[in-house]
């Protein structure tokens, strides 16, 4: 559980710098200068106890991941489906832009079918299987699997089912990890899910 508490301006900053806002945009978006940003991100750095702004916002999004995982009773965040899947993968990107030399790394968001809607790839190749990672493709081609029970389709399944997961792949998938977060919409009712494929 986070040990710290954000400031209502200093989290509507950490927000816009996930949705990928530079700290110029973020000044005029809030009407305030950019000396004014560069203070409160000072103030979220030694709170967060992040070096650089995308550390920073890294440790953040880890450790509210970490919270709702620790706090099943919360209230889940509901957002319409493009705009829930643009939030998750954005959410991604200080992730993958502080994922080390080496590091793989696949994000993407799927609709109830198991295709994927929107994907972000690092230092991994995109044909798996045969099939390639990309807008359009099942789940089910991606892992080469249309069994229920395995590993990878069986994650999808349960988070399109409300239940966060995470796995360690075999076969092809050898040492990788895999994690699937469901994305709901206000009505609470699971209209895709987010997996993120990760070899370190």
């Amino acid at each position: 559980m986070a040990s710290y508490t954000l400031s209502r301006r200093e989290d509507e900053i950490v927000e816009l710098a996930i949705q990928g806002l530079t700290n110029d945009a973020i000044a005029n978006q809030l009407n305030l200068s950019v000396g004014t940003v560069n203070t409160y991100w000072s103030r979220v750095r030694l709170k967060v106890g992040g070096v650089a702004r995308t550390d920073t916002v890294a440790k953040i999004i880890a450790d509210r991941a970490e919270d709702r995982k620790s706090n099943r009773s919360a209230p889940p965040v509901h957002f319409p489906l493009m705009d829930a899947m643009t939030l998750e993968m954005r959410a991604a990107l200080p992730l993958i832009q502080l994922s080390k030399e080496g590091a793989s790394l696949a994000v993407w968001a799927i609709e109830k079918d198991m295709t994927i809607r929107c994907f972000a790839v690092v230092n991994m190749p995109l044909n798996r299987n045969g099939a390639t990672i990309g807008v359009g493709k099942s789940v089910f081609e991606i892992f080469g699997s249309t069994d229920d029970k395995d590993p990878a389709i069986a994650a999808h399944l349960h988070a399109l089912n409300h239940d966060e997961t995470s796995v360690a792949l075999s076969g092809e998938f050898k040492g990788m990890h895999l994690r699937t977060v469901p994305l709901l919409n206000e009505d609470e009712e699971c209209i895709g899910c987010v997996g993120v494929l990760s070899h370190p």
